[in-house]
């Protein structure tokens, strides 16, 4: 319960930043008239992102363990590996609004730094899975 409480923080208090960078940058627009807004985005965004952090965190360890019987990912060994992960996270969402002037670019960076992410702190079927998700449907 401990994990998923401080997975839910992260996700609900950093994970808002890129899309604060994404409305600011024009990728990600809101209606105006459309919620009660914090920081520019509405308010419903921080709790989504925390239960879209628990959401992955907990279906790559269940199909890991369920499945594939694989019990560690190496980002799972110390809190360290886990702020690496967040923030590479978080630098990835940034640069995804940045760079949404120029697609080849945008492909070409977020792809290698995806597999990159993905070798350095999963290396498990499912994190490939759930990151080729990501990148196909957004």
């Amino acid at each position: 319960m401990k994990t998923a409480v401080i997975i839910f923080l992260l996700g609900f208090f950093l994970a808002p930043i890129g899309d604060m960078v994404h409305v600011v940058t024009g990728t990600t627009s809101y209606p105006t008239t459309y919620a009660w807004y914090l920081l520019g985005i509405p308010w419903w965004v921080f709790p989504f992102f925390g239960f879209a952090g628990v959401s992955l965190a907990f279906s790559n360890y269940f199909t890991e363990t369920k499945f594939f019987k694989r019990k560690i990912r190496l980002g799972e060994t110390s809190a360290t590996y886990a702020y690496f992960g967040v923030t590479f996270f978080l630098v990835c969402y940034i640069l995804s609004g940045l760079l949404q002037g120029s697609p080849l670019l945008a492909n070409l960076v977020l792809g290698s730094l995806g597999i990159t992410f993905w070798y350095s702190l999963d290396r498990t079927f499912s994190g490939f899975l759930i990151g080729l998700y990501t990148a196909l449907v957004g």
